[in-house]
């Protein structure tokens, strides 16, 4: 068996350089592509998460609001404490990504400015916080933004409290 010659082995050495400087830049523009689809996947997803919230929070805060006896309304806004339970895990898993993400946090702090304006609302929540483990998402919300909200002080303070 005899080797190749010199001039096979440059000609196969050259051709493999230019297939490693054209597929090089090939490779990346596919990393950063798919990467980008990622990054896209998950705004997509997190949009997906945020139209059926908003939804959902439209029909805690018009029932709550339309309730006429008192039966009826603490049951409205259990439903409601509820989705904002729910809103806060998703918060807290840091379930969204990007706008959505901002989006959900300053809904629920605007959520929790409307509650704390209304002293029937805080009354309300506070009734439904049985043990420290009902609503942990939310008192976890409302410990971090303490600083934003009043209701954050004084609901984190009575879960911790035995």
């Amino acid at each position: 068996m005899t080797l190749p010659d010199k001039e096979w082995i440059d000609f196969f050495g050259f051709w493999a350089s230019v297939v490693t400087l054209v597929g090089l830049p090939l490779g990346m523009a596919a990393v950063w592509y798919a990467a980008r689809q990622l990054s896209l996947g998950r705004k997509a997803a997190s949009a997906g998460v945020t139209i059926p919230l908003n939804d959902a929070f439209r029909e805690r805060w018009s029932a709550f609001f339309a309730a006429e006896t008192d039966k009826e309304r603490k049951y409205q806004f259990a439903e409601l404490a509820n989705a904002l339970e729910i809103a806060c895990a998703i918060s807290r898993d840091k379930v969204l990504y990007g706008a959505s993400k901002d989006v959900l946090e300053h809904y629920l702090v605007g959520a929790f400015q409307v509650i704390e304006s209304s002293a029937d609302a805080t009354q309300l929540l506070g009734q439904l916080l049985e043990t420290p483990k009902t609503f942990e998402n939310i008192v976890h919300f409302l410990g971090k933004h303490k600083s934003d909200l009043l209701i954050a002080r004084t609901f984190a303070a009575k879960a911790i409290a035995p």
